[in-house]
């Protein structure tokens, strides 16, 4: 049987199908047709058009194109020639189409050759119409150009950079030029033709930072358009990503080199492409590590990682705190002397000149000090060790090993032992320690172990009281030596201890057995005791008495010594000369001086034992009585002075008692020693008259004595003056009026101030009194008997009269020149008694009123100046005085003033300056409102705000020091300020935003002039011009959702120096551009299943459109992550654009290639059974579109069973060649089917054998 068709340029399909069965008519047959129309697909049952009854192939009607049969069996063609006929209409040209016969009635056969349903494939071509013109832009990619497939074109131009012939649809080419071709083309529906024009592009350059040298990866590459002319930039970066800025920068995230291209365009011109290699230097990538160490321990490694992409690359090391500190090594070491935590830092620089650092910090431990002491032992006592040992915080030391015996042998582990040695000597001892860290020290002491003392001495029997005759032998091994001994020798022992080594004077003052105890120490402060034993006998004392004698009287000796009844013998020496001068118990003796006299008595008792006593006894000496004076005066208290001697005879002692008779009528006595004695006289002290006067005188010893001389007594004189009275100040005259009684006078003595203190002593005398009034004066004589030797004295005191003089005084205000004239008045002159009659005024400069019984007066001077004044006062007694003032008449204030120009409203500095002649000036006063009622401010130097610029008027308001005033007006003069102002009529955009922005500051008032106009456009913009010219400034935003505001500061200046500003605080708003970008999941298609699945990534937007490109030119707002399907049937590339928008408006595209591949499908199975039947004894895949084919059998431990490249080939289930016996089993497959466009797809599964 036969299936045939025919389709003509108007759509126009009629469908023959073979009518099998010779008796069947071909009009009731039903058929059963689905047809698929670019993917819409319709099936139908239906009775045909109409049947054809013995109709041969070659005559089948109403077609006018020809018939293409598309089945049949092999020598089984239709021999009844019988069909039934089918016809659709209006099908599209250019259009995939398919039917599919599926099945029908009875009347029709397979005749065994299996055919149904079988599907027929075709498209329709498209009538050929006239092509529109093309223009391209030489360099510019082409348009496909529609020519139906299967047609051959021809192109009369191949300099337009296509093929002078072609068949089917012309792909997108690359235009060159300026050329013209024409392609033409044909098929059974038509022929014509389409007109390519190239034309010329735009010129494109530009420069970048990125080529030569390049940049390092990180670094801005910065890329300006050097086109003569352009307006719209198109920047392709060399990996995909974009920019339409005219300059943009872009940083890239990979090293490498990157063609850069730039199209330019200009309103309809052809767009221009340039390109440029931009190169992208890898960065050198530090690694290291160095791990903690121990201080001062060794040099510490530092191990290097770092790495580059390519390229070498030079070391920098900086190692805080170590020694070195620097180095130029890959991996080089460190020493730490000091713990604690220190930087490492590495600067790595590449041979392309890219640095990168890294820097880390290294701990170093701190090492543990071992230190300790033991005090030195004596031999048999334990040494205590104190452990010293320290490390820095927080680290401690954890672990301790001790070393006794220099053995290497740890014999204790504790932090502070002890040890007893066995001998004594010195003793290496080692302690080691080790910190948490596994620091660690050890320190070597020599421990010493002293030696200790023997004790030994030997002493005999002895008396008490008696010395004892010590015998020290004790020793002490070397090098010690014995530096102590403490001898204890028991109860009435003398001394009872000693500290040398062998005792001298030791003896008992009682009798018995002694124990006696000695206690050696070292010079190391060992110590060893010993005791013995001494018997002691009683010793007699010697004793006896002899009372004190006055010289001539007998010395009687009493025998007091003791045991009373033990003692056989008594020696006496009376004058210590050892001649024994008596030898009875109780003797006496007649001394032939008095003094002191040594006596020596030995006693001996009946054991022999004796004792000496040697004693001092005393003979009193007598006093040589004597006393004085002998001539005294009457009435004149005299001293009278006792002369005994107690040293002309020995032992005297001294004058104990002393009573004194003066022998005068009034019987005077006195027990004083040296009494004070006044002789008076009853009837006239004017007489010498002579007294015997007895002294009797004890001494302390009680021995008694007595003397009496005549004592003479004198006359004194009668005292008295004469004075005259005098103005205070002047001398008063006193003359002498006394009587000398009979005796020359001697001496004459004036007190003018009552202090018993002698002035003057001359006759007449004068003296000037300090005081007015009544002055008491004493006037004393003296009469001498013997030419000075004595003398007799007598006073008369008087008042004196001195006139008082007045005290002057002048009160006077001083003035300023312009205020006199000046007032002066005495009036506070006085006079203690009496009145003043005159006041006489000299004024200085050679005017004076001599003549005034009244105080005040005044006067005017003529200039400024000093003058002195003179005040002279006259009292009623004639007495005057003088007072002078010196009176100031002050000078007036005379000054200016200087001030810095400044601008309104700043500080100007406004100094007073004080003119030649002008008094002292002390204070500025500054009126600065031409108002003297308000102060401003005041200093001789200060500064002021002028709001207001002009010329102002002031007042500096000047004082001297003196109270002088004066005003001086004068004006200063403000420059005016600038006001700074701008606009932008446009403020908000889309980024890259260019604005002009319009200076309008304001004209200012003159001399003065606008200079200068700096701008800060808050985009790292600035500029500084003497003109207002209108700025053209752009702005940027690389975000990509946020807005970003921009500042613009504006600062005007005039050629006074005046200036202002105005801020405009985020007066600028850049929108953010969305980020476009999108991703498909999973493969790409192919033409058998074009359906990709789009995922939007893009980063900021609100709105978006995509562009699929397809040819159907569909668009997509509604779908955020559609899927398309792309109609194709051939394979090929899709352009695919996202294009999204934000609330601001601004906008982002985005293209990426979708690759539609060719057919291609896999199967492998997951069972079969090689059991040598003929079906299904190979285990293998299939498909279609297989280029390449490996697969692997492993089992299930992993060992591989087969291996093989041959699709064709299959695994037959044997084991390394032998059959498998297992009946059931289950493998893994591993197999990797390459597909025509060289894509890998790897498949990896279980397979069960079933035998």
């Amino acid at each position: 049987m036969q299936i045939a068709y025919c389709v003509d340029c108007n759509g126009n399909l009629r469908i023959f199908v073979e009518h099998w069965h010779g008796t069947a008519n071909p009009n009731t047959t039903n058929m059963t047709i689905s047809l698929n129309v670019n993917n819409n697909v319709t099936t139908q049952t239906q009775s045909p058009a109409f049947g054809l009854i013995n109709v041969p192939f070659s005559q089948l009607p109403g077609c006018v194109t020809p018939i293409t049969s598309v089945a049949g069996c092999p020598g089984q063609m239709n021999t009844y020639n019988d069909w039934v006929v089918y016809d659709y209409i209006n099908l599209p040209a250019n259009t995939p189409i398919a039917f599919t016969i599926i099945s029908g009635n009875n009347s029709f056969t397979s005749d065994g050759c299996g055919m149904y349903p079988l599907t027929v494939n075709f498209t329709i071509p498209g009538s050929i119409t006239s092509g529109t013109p093309v223009t391209v832009c030489a360099g510019a990619q082409t348009q496909a150009i529609p020519v139906p497939a299967g047609v051959n074109w021809t192109n009369n131009n191949p300099a337009i950079g296509l093929p002078a012939n072609g068949n089917g649809p012309i792909a997108p080419f690359t235009a060159v030029g300026p050329a013209v071709g024409v392609i033409t083309y044909t098929n059974a529906c038509g022929i014509n033709s389409t007109t390519i024009n190239v034309v010329p592009a735009l010129s494109s350059s530009f420069a970048s930072n990125g080529s030569g040298a390049g940049v390092c990866i990180g670094t801005a590459v910065s890329f300006t358009n050097t086109s003569p002319i352009s307006s719209g930039w198109q920047w392709n970066f060399g990996n995909n990503n974009t920019s339409t800025l005219q300059n943009p920068t872009y940083v890239y995230p990979a090293p490498g080199t990157y063609t850069v291209s730039l199209t330019v365009t200009n309103g309809n011109a052809c767009p221009g492409t340039n390109t440029q290699v931009v190169t992208v230097k890898p960065m050198p990538v530090p690694a290291f590590t160095i791990n903690p160490t121990c201080a001062n321990t060794g040099t510490v490694p530092i191990i290097n990682g770092s790495t580059i992409q390519s390229g070498t690359m030079n070391y920098q090391w900086t190692m805080t705190g170590s020694t070195p500190n620097s180095a130029t090594i890959p991996s080089p070491t460190a020493f730490y002397n000091t713990p604690g935590n220190y930087s490492v830092n590495l600067l790595l620089t590449s041979v392309g000149g890219c640095t990168a650092t890294l820097t880390k910090t290294v701990t170093i431990f701190p090492k543990p000090t071992i230190s300790f002491t033991a005090n030195p032992v004596c031999r048999g006592l334990a040494s205590v060790f104190i452990n010293n040992s320290n490390v820095a915080a927080p680290s401690t030391i954890t672990t301790w090993a001790w070393d006794f015996n220099n053995d290497n042998i740890t014999d204790n582990t504790t932090i502070a032992p002890s040890n007893i040695f066995a001998t004594d000597g010195v003793f290496p001892v080692e302690l080691k320690g080790v910190t948490g860290n596994g620091c660690r020290d050890s320190a070597l002491v020599n421990i010493t172990v002293h030696a200790t003392p023997t004790v030994a001495f030997n002493l005999a029997n002895n008396c008490t009281n008696t010395n004892i005759l010590l015998n020290n032998t004790s020793a002490i091994n070397a090098p010690s030596s014995l530096t102590g001994f403490a001898w204890a020798f028991g109860p009435a022992a003398t001394p009872l201890t000693s500290n040398v080594s062998s005792p001298p004077n030791l003896a008992y003052s009682t009798s018995g057995i002694k124990t006696i105890t000695l206690t050696l120490t070292s010079n190391n402060s060992c110590t060893a005791t010993a005791t013995r034993t001494v018997q002691i006998y009683v010793s007699p004392t010697a004793s006896f008495n002899a009372n004190p004698v006055c010289s001539g009287i007998t010395t009687t000796f009493t025998d007091l010594s003791t045991p009373a009844g033990q003692i056989a013998n008594w020696d006496w020496d009376f004058d210590n000369n050892t001649t024994i001068d008596a030898t009875t118990q109780n003797p006496s003796n007649l001394f032939p001086s008095s003094g002191s006299h040594i006596i020596n008595l030995i006693v001996t008792s009946t054991n022999g034992c004796k004792d000496t006593l040697t004693k001092t006894i005393s003979v009193f000496g007598r006093g040589v009585i004597d006393f004085g004076p002998t001539a005294v005066c009457f009435n004149t208290p005299t001293a009278f002075t006792n002369s005994t001697s107690i040293t002309v005879n020995a032992n005297t002692g001294s004058v104990a008692n002393s009573l004194w008779l003066f022998g005068d009528p009034a019987a005077g006595t006195s027990t004083q020693l040296n009494p004070i004695y006044t002789y008076t006289t009853v009837a006239n002290s004017t007489i010498t008259t002579v007294y015997q006067a007895t002294l009797y005188v004890t001494t302390s010893n009680g021995c008694k004595d007595s003397l009496t001389k005549p004592v003479t007594v004198y006359s004194i004189p009668t005292a008295d003056f004469t004075a005259d009275s005098v103005c205070l100040g002047s001398p008063t005259h006193l003359l002498n009026a006394a009587n000398n009684n009979g005796l020359p006078f001697f001496l004459f003595s004036w007190d003018f101030n009552g202090d018993n203190i002698s002035d003057l002593n001359a006759i007449p005398a004068n003296f000037v009194f300090p005081t007015s009034g009544n002055n008491p004066v004493t006037y004393t004589v003296w009469t001498s008997p013997n030419g000075g030797l004595l003398t007799c004295p007598n006073k008369i005191t008087k008042n004196v009269w001195v006139h008082p003089t007045p005290v002057a005084a002048i009160t006077h205000v001083n003035r300023c020149i312009d205020l006199q004239p000046n007032l002066m008045d005495g009036v506070n002159s006085t006079l203690a008694v009496g009145t003043i009659t005159n006041y006489a005024w000299d004024f200085g400069n050679g005017n004076t009123n001599l003549t005034n019984p009244l105080s005040p007066t005044s006067f005017s001077y003529n200039a400024a100046g000093n003058y002195v004044v003179t005040l002279t006062v006259t009292s009623m007694a004639g007495c005057t005085n003088t007072s002078t003032q010196t009176v100031e008449v002050w000078e007036r204030p005379y000054a200016n003033f200087s001030y810095t120009k400044v601008c309104a409203g700043k500080q100007t500095k406004l100094t007073g300056n004080q003119l030649p002649n002008s008094g002292t000036i002390a204070t500025y006063q500054w009126d600065m409102n031409n108002s003297l009622s308000t102060i401003e401010t005041a200093g001789g130097q200060v500064t002021y705000t002028f709001n207001t610029g002009g010329l102002t008027p002031i007042n500096l308001l000047v004082t001297t020091d003196k109270g002088c005033k004066n005003t001086i007006p004068g004006n200063v003069y403000i420059n005016y300020n600038p006001k700074a102002n701008f606009y932008a009529p446009k403020r908000a955009g889309c980024t890259d935003l260019c604005i002009k922005i319009y200076d309008s500051t304001a004209a200012i008032t003159g001399p003065a002039a606008l200079s200068s106009w700096e701008w800060s456009f808050g985009n790292q913009m600035y500029t500084t011009s003497n003109q207002n010219n209108t700025q053209y400034t752009c702005y940027s935003n690389s975000s990509n959702q946020i807005v970003k505001d921009y500042s613009i500061k504006l600062i005007v200046r005039t050629d006074s120096g005046c200036v202002d500003s105005l801020n405009r605080n985020k007066y600028v708003k850049v929108y953010p551009k969305p980020l476009a970008d999108f991703e498909w999941k999973g493969q790409e298609g192919d033409i058998l299943t074009p359906s990709i699945a789009f995922q939007n990534t893009s980063i900021g937007y609100s709105s978006y459109h995509w562009y699929y490109n397809d040819g159907i030119n569909i668009t997509d707002s509604t779908h955020l992550n559609p899927v398309h399907y792309f109609t194709t049937d051939i394979p090929r590339d899709f352009n695919v654009f996202l294009a999204v928008r934000n609330q601001y408006g601004c906008k982002d595209t985005i293209s990426k290639y979708i690759e539609i591949g060719p057919e291609y499908t896999f199967y492998i199975p997951n069972t079969y059974t090689p059991n040598g039947d003929g079906v299904n004894d190979m285990f293998t895949g299939t498909g279609i579109g297989i280029k390449a084919y490996k697969m692997w059998i492993y089992d299930r431990w992993g060992e591989k069973l087969y291996y093989t490249e041959d699709i064709t080939k299959g695994w037959d289930g044997s084991v390394k060649g032998k059959p498998d016996k297992d009946k059931l089993d289950v493998y893994t497959y591993r197999a990797v089917v390459t597909d025509l466009w060289n894509k890998e797809h790897e498949y990896v599964g279980h397979v069960t054998v079933l035998k």
